[in-house]
């Protein structure tokens, strides 16, 4: 996923559903995460994204753009799915903090593209490949997290 949406600014249909299934498979299996409460945190996390993208739509059509220019220009089809796909790995809290750190990585990668070409006089593409800089960032969160060597992603309890 990464690789296709660096190159092409495009990732191939059927990585989606394949990841969600992984993951989901994963939390079942490999986390022996109980299918009501996995489901429980699907839905608040599908909750949260919807939530968020639809602040951001709102946001920019006070800006003067439309809808159809927010989800073709701003933000890409492909980067809606991702986050549907990674819904099945966090609860609410962690999903916050994985995109938080990831927006903050993608920002840095896209202000260093930028230097860069500025630098080198490169052609500079101003896209983002959001979905696939989570993507990567995905990769070391599930090691850490299956490795056990950093407690980054755990439950927080609020009693």
């Amino acid at each position: 996923m990464g690789y296709q949406d660096f190159k092409h600014r495009a990732i191939t249909w059927y990585l989606f559903p394949m990841l969600f299934g992984l993951l989901f498979m994963r939390q079942i299996f490999v986390n022996s995460q109980l299918i009501p409460d996995l489901l429980w945190n699907i839905l608040l996390n599908i909750s949260l994204i919807v939530l968020i993208i639809c602040i951001t739509s709102i946001y920019f059509l006070f800006k003067g753009f439309s809808l159809k220019s927010f989800f073709t220009t701003k933000i890409g089809t492909g980067d809606l799915f991702f986050f549907i796909c990674i819904t099945p790995q966090f609860d609410i809290l962690n999903l916050c903090f994985f995109l938080i750190f990831g927006s903050i990585i993608s920002l840095l990668y896209q202000a260093t593209i930028f230097g860069l070409s500025k630098c080198f006089k490169l052609k500079y593409t101003s896209s983002i490949p959001y979905a696939g800089i989570l993507a990567l960032l995905l990769i070391p969160v599930l090691l850490i997290r299956d490795f056990q060597l950093i407690d980054l992603f755990s439950r927080i309890h609020l009693n």
